[in-house]
């Protein structure tokens, strides 16, 4: 009876180690690159399933830790995808599919924000989007307006844009004759970020590269901030933010 309870044990002892040889936990990089804990962005646990594996990986950086993705693959090496994948922005379901060789190959589906309702379903060979779908939040199909990808962009497009920049850097060099003298002639240059958001607002206006002058920095801003609405950036259906950096260029000469 002994001999019986000691095999048993055993038996589960043995399986349990494997289970742990089969299980994988490390901080790391968001490219799964390891890391030390106190740096890492991502935490990641990886384990075996039948004959496949399984990887979740978790961002624990700057705001607390939340899901970033789901992936299944043959092998514990992970090199190249082949199989089940679910993608998370900030723990949000983003979109779910299937990679083989580690391209996206067969039916996807791009969820719009906190909800399991997909934007789009596209169908991918090779990573090339062969034909897709667009649906409206309420899972109504929407033939207007549907795009795979749009980037975002100025009413009138790029020249109008360009003509908005122009036409306001000599409003803001005219009316401030007397600042611009402190400042001295010359050519100066500002790289205005900023981002388009899902309604084409302006918004998160900052300096990226500064003139040189605050008050040239802040000219430049202004110009940027008081952008009327852009047509906002579509991605797989869905009206997402864009990021955009302008440079703004001022010409000075001396005033006599």
């Amino acid at each position: 009876m002994k001999m019986w309870i000691l095999a048993i044990c055993l038996f589960f002892q043995i399986n349990l180690d494997a289970q742990k040889n089969d299980t994988l936990y490390f901080y790391s990089n968001h490219d799964y690159k390891i890391e030390a804990k106190d740096t890492a962005e991502c935490f990641t646990k990886q384990f075996k399933t039948g004959d496949r594996w399984v990887r979740y990986k978790y961002r624990i950086k700057d705001i607390g830790m939340y899901m970033c993705d789901i992936d299944e693959n043959s092998d514990s090496t992970f090199t190249k995808l082949n199989g089940m994948h679910i993608g998370y922005q900030l723990g949000v379901l983003y979109d779910s599919g299937y990679y083989k060789n580690g391209v996206r190959d067969g039916i996807w589906h791009f969820y719009y924000p906190g909800t399991r309702q997909p934007g789009m379903i596209a169908h991918f060979k090779e990573d090339k989007p062969m034909s897709f779908q667009c649906f409206s939040e309420d899972g109504s199909p929407k033939r207007e307006n549907c795009y795979y990808e749009r980037e975002a962009d100025y009413p009138g497009g790029l020249s109008a844009w360009l003509d908005y920049i122009g036409r306001n850097v000599g409003r803001v060099l005219s009316r401030n004759q007397k600042t611009l003298r402190k400042i001295g002639e010359g050519q100066y240059q500002a790289h205005i970020q900023f981002v388009v958001d899902s309604q084409g607002k302006i918004i998160d206006v900052s300096v990226r590269k500064s003139s040189g002058h605050e008050t040239l920095d802040q000219y430049a801003l202004e110009i940027i901030t008081k952008s009327k609405n852009w047509i906002p950036a579509v991605q797989y259906g869905r009206l997402v933010k864009a990021y955009r950096i302008q440079p703004i260029s001022f010409q000075i000469v001396e005033y006599r």
